[in-house]
């Protein structure tokens, strides 16, 4: 039940968070520089205006989330192609479930 319902809420907040990145898209011309992002705001309004500090928020989040999907593809490549080229690991070893028992003799060892 809580599987289905963690479904549907992220299925939810996917489909909000995409409907405001399309619907509310903008840009502003700042400084001879053209800001584009997306957020809600009232549509009743013809533009709105960002402080500094907004827009420097508005850029580190940009660039944070660019960076960390980078990172994490490169991070997923790099991890196959060492999976590819490490040498299998060979399990020589003996297991019984026999209980261990102090004997003069060394337990049984198979090499191929």
């Amino acid at each position: 039940m809580l599987k289905r319902f963690l479904k549907i809420s992220l299925l939810g907040l996917f489909l909000f968070y995409y409907a405001g990145s399309v619907f509310f898209i903008h840009s502003h011309l700042i400084d001879g520089v053209t800001i584009v992002h997306s957020h809600p705001f009232p549509l009743s309004k013809s533009s709105h205006t960002h402080t500094s500090d907004e827009l420097i928020t508005i850029g580190v989040i940009t660039h944070t989330a660019f960076l960390l999907t980078l990172s994490l593809f490169l991070l997923s490549k790099i991890n196959y192609i060492l999976s590819v080229l490490k040498p299998p690991i060979l399990n020589r070893g003996y297991k019984t479930n026999l209980p261990y028992i102090r004997g003069l003799r060394a337990p049984p060892l198979l090499v191929f």
